[in-house]
Parts: structure tokens; sequence; C-alpha cells
């Protein structure tokens, strides 16, 4: 399954005549030459309260599905006029206060679609009644919400929701408003989003799967998508560092090849024991880059997962916070641009160098600062896993489908499945539940990752699981991706690796000599014909003035 390996031997060339590198930042929208519809989002605050994650930021990421261009504004700075400029207006109430009256004088004379997602909407409802729909209050007695994302599904499918979580209410005053999905309390259903003539309505800003996932395909209803490839899951063998079990590792390659499933391999290249400051390598653990480079040949996609990995007992690891200060709950307190360039340069040199070809990054525990995001968007293509939407805490978001060329990203493939636990057949039913959430989205993306030091019947109850799904596996090889760091490159691209390395100082040493004799030959070449050519023209010159004097 693992295509051959082209060494580059022209990249140079290669880099002329494409700009932005032999595969451009964007692998899942190529080719995607359709205008961008324009999209302001206005927002009152960015948290919700006692939540660390930004709602504002997350929904905007989100928006990376979509042939878009997004700009953002506080309610305060929100200028006249301003809404002409766009398409679409996103109005994000997590506490629905909104004080600027021009905005929401403007926001109800515009015919542009206006979705209004959370609190404050009563405001709007005050300056206009072309409106069908009236406010009753809010409600936290909610225990389901129904969806069914399509026209061809025969019902609707009801989903659980977490208890005592605020919703708006709004009763609906005409069979012109389309309801996409339903709030039930047991006793009564209220509109969990609703269309009325340019208004679209979600009861309330969540950024917890269920509630999300329906907003996120909803919005499949109203914007232009990049693509509509999806409907895929990935799998990650996650937690492999250099003393692993490699006769399990290559288990779990020998099944999944067996099994025709591609599958992703998180590797993290450096260790040490715990209470211990002596780091070692995947080098220094005999055998381990062969089954690593076994996993490779198998169908295995090699991932660089952090930096360095803490080994506690006989080959379980604690991973580090390498971009994350876990202790203090913030980011390092270190130039974090120079620190990923030095951990990012060592690790792909140390695995490039061995053979074995990273297409993309998983950051330990999904932890990243804001600059970690931005610093690391810089070496790789493609990110993996759930991502932190803030620094004012450690807390991390699942998106329901690719998004691409975002503020931090320059493509991500979420992961909203969880984890196959050790002994825990529950892991297994999580699983399950969390992929019939992840079907919510038409486009859904997502992954499952496999701790390797697990009992690989768990790893076949859920391919079992996945196969009676009838799912479809990706792998990275059908996309183009690319990690590039000091000096090295590694690119995919229809199916092949490309490589490129720095150069050898002797190298560079032999290339300056030869080209410094080279020189020195063609400007002594160049110094005997000019020498030559005098000689000839005096001659010449004697032999007019003889002919003259004649």
């Amino acid at each position: 399954m693992y295509k051959k390996i082209i060494w580059l031997t022209v990249f140079v060339s290669l880099m002329t005549i494409w700009p932005n590198g032999f595969v451009g930042n964007n692998s899942f929208a190529e080719g995607n030459e359709i205008k961008k519809e324009k999209v302001l989002m206005i927002y009152d605050y960015r948290n919700q309260f006692a939540d660390y994650r930004d709602s504002v930021k997350t929904i905007k990421e989100m928006f990376g599905h979509f042939n878009v261009i997004i700009d953002e504004s506080s309610q305060e700075d929100y200028e006249s006029g301003q809404i002409e400029n766009y398409d679409y207006i996103f109005v994000i109430g997590l506490r629905g206060k909104f004080t600027n009256h021009d905005m929401i004088v403007e926001l109800a004379k515009t015919k542009k679609t206006v979705c209004w997602v959370g609190k404050g909407l009563d405001l709007l409802l005050d300056e206009t009644g072309k409106y069908n729909i009236k406010h009753l209050g809010s409600s936290s007695n909610f225990l389901t919400v129904s969806y069914k994302k399509n026209s061809e599904e025969l019902r609707e499918i009801n989903y659980s929701i977490p208890a005592k979580i605020e919703f708006e209410i709004y009763g609906v005053d005409s069979d012109d408003v389309k309801v996409y999905s339903w709030l039930n309390n047991g006793a009564k259903e209220y509109p969990y989003i609703l269309q009325d003539e340019n208004l679209i309505y979600v009861s309330r800003a969540d950024l917890d799967k269920t509630l999300f996932f329906i907003f996120s395909d909803v919005l499949c209803e109203i914007l232009p998508r990049k693509s509509l490839d999806g409907k895929k899951v990935y799998i990650t063998v996650e937690d492999v560092h250099p003393l692993q079990n490699q006769q399990k590792l290559r288990e779990i390659a020998d099944y999944l090849y067996e099994k025709e499933i591609p599958f992703m391999v998180s590797v993290t290249p450096f260790f040490r024991r715990q209470n211990s400051n002596d780091i070692s390598s995947i080098n220094d653990v005999s055998g381990f880059v062969e089954s690593l480079r076994y996993m490779q040949a198998r169908g295995g996609t090699m991932l660089l997962n952090g930096y360095m990995a803490e080994i506690s007992g006989k080959d379980k690891a604690n991973e580090i916070f390498d971009y994350w200060n876990i202790y203090e709950d913030e980011p390092l307190r270190k130039d974090i641009d120079e620190w990923i360039a030095y951990t990012i340069g060592e690790g792909i040199e140390l695995m490039v160098e061995n053979d074995l070809y990273p297409l993309g990054f998983k950051a330990q525990h999904y932890a990243v600062s804001q600059k970690g995001y931005e610093s690391l968007k810089k070496y790789f293509s493609t990110y993996i896993g759930q991502f932190q939407s803030s620094d004012l805490g450690f807390a991390t978001v699942s998106l329901p489908f690719i998004v691409s060329d975002t503020e931090i990203f320059n493509n991500l493939l979420p992961e909203s499945l969880g984890y196959i636990d050790t002994g825990n057949m529950e892991s297994l039913k999580e699983v399950e539940k969390n992929f019939k959430i992840a079907q919510i989205s038409r486009d859904y993306f997502t992954g499952v990752f496999f701790d390797s030091y697990i009992d690989i019947e768990y790893l076949k109850k859920a391919i079992e699981f996945f196969d009676a799904e009838d799912v479809e596996f990706y792998n990275m090889l059908d996309e183009n991706h690319w990690v590039k760091a000091k000096g090295y490159l590694v690119q995919c691209s229809d199916g092949d690796i490309f490589i490129e390395k720095p150069e050898v100082e002797e190298e560079k040493d032999k290339i300056k000599t030869i080209s410094n004799n080279v020189s020195l030959i063609m400007i002594v070449l160049l110094a005997i014909a000019l020498g030559i050519f005098i000689i000839i023209l005096s001659k010449a010159s004697r032999q007019t003035k003889d002919i003259m004097k004649g």
C-alpha cells in the first residue's frame, strides 16, 4: 500500500514553477477558483461563562470548510454601514449584551442573510415587525434535540443533550418559518434552529459536539462549501515511542494491512526516563527504527507527535506538554517560535535521516498556545486532532469536518471519536456513540486513536463496528501534504513521497571548490583567447600598413 519513495533532485527548479511549493498550502480545495463570499461575524463576548474555549475563534475556524472570507468585529467596534460590504452577517450572542443601537437598526433593515446565534435576538425583533417569531424567554429543561439533515432522510433523529444548559425560546407564528431542528423537554417542542425570511436563528451558541455539529451542518444549506468530499474516518496508532513493545507495533500493522486499512502512526521521537534528565531518541533502542519502517511499509503514514515523552514503567509514556505550561495552565514563558523551530527541526531531521517520512503533526494532548499554532503552521501543511482555541486555559474543541486556509491551520483533519481504552469495553461504546454524532454532518470527517500498548482485540472490535457501518477509511497518501524544517522537506503528491535534504557542508565545500576551479579555468581560457585575438589583430594591422606603403 505504501508507494515508492522518489528522491527529488531538481526541486529548486520545480519551486520556481509552483510559488507555494510543490503542492500548495490547501490540499483539500485545489483548483477551486469560485469567487469567495464575504462574511462578517459580530460578537458581544468571546467566551461562555466558565468556559476557556473561544467561541468566536472556534466558529471562525469552522468557516474554513466554506468558500468564504470572514472578518470579525466586536459589537462595540462595529462601524455604521459596515454590513453593506458583506454577503452574510453572523451575530454571536453569548450574553446578549448588544449596546450598539446603530448596528441593531442596520441589521433590522438589511436584506442580506443574517444568522443570529444565541442571545440578544429580541433586540432585533424590537426594531422590526417583518419576522414571524416571538421571544418567549429561556429554559434549561430540554432533554433532546432532533434533526433531519436533508429531505432525503425518512425521519428526524433524536440526540441527547447535556442537562441544565440554557436555550432561548422562540414561538413560531407562521407556516412560512422553516425549522431545521427542534428541542424537546418531554412535553413540548421549540425550535433550536429556524429560518424566517432572511433571518436564520440558532437558540444557543454551543461548542459541544451534538449542538455544534447540527449548527455546522445547517450552514451547509446556506454557505458555499469548498469541497463535497467527506464521510471518512482515520485510524491513528497512538503513543508510539522507542520503549514501546515492537512486536505489538508490528502485529497492529499486520492486522490493518491485511484488512487493507490505511492508518497513521503518531511518533514521539525523543524520550527520557521518569526522574531523569537524560534524553534518548528512536536511534537508541535496538530495532525500533526498523519496526517503524515496517509499519510505514505496511500502510502506516508517520505523524510527528510532539517532541519528547517521559517513560514511566516498562513501556507506558507520560506525554509531556511540549507547547503548553500545564502546571500554570498558561502559554510557555519562552520564545515559542524558537522552541518550536528547534523541537520540530530535531524531530524532522531524526525521522527523515532514518527513512521515516512524517506528513503531519499531532500535538500531545492537543495542547498548543495560540502563537504556537501560528508557528507550527510554517512547518506543517496538516494538523491532526482537536485543538485549543484560547490561551485562557487548557480546553479543546472538535470540528465536524476538514477545514483549510484558516487563521491557525493550513489544513485540519479533526478528531471527534475519542480513543480505545485498555480493558474498557465502555470506551468502544463511546466511540460508537461519537460516530453517530459525527454523522450529523453531511461532510463528516473524523478519527479515532488506539494506544499501541492496548490489547489488539479492542482495535479489532472497533474495526468490526466501522465495517458494519460501511466506513471509508482515510489514507493521507491520497491527498497532498508537506512538512518542512531545518532544510528538510517531505511532500506527498498523487501517492508519491518526495524528499529534499539540506546539503552537507562537505558537499557545499566541494561544490564551491569546483565552482572556483571552473571560474579560474574560464578566466585563463578567456585571457588566452583575448591574447590570441590581440596578436591576430596586431598582425593584420601590420599587413595592412605594408600593403598601403607598396
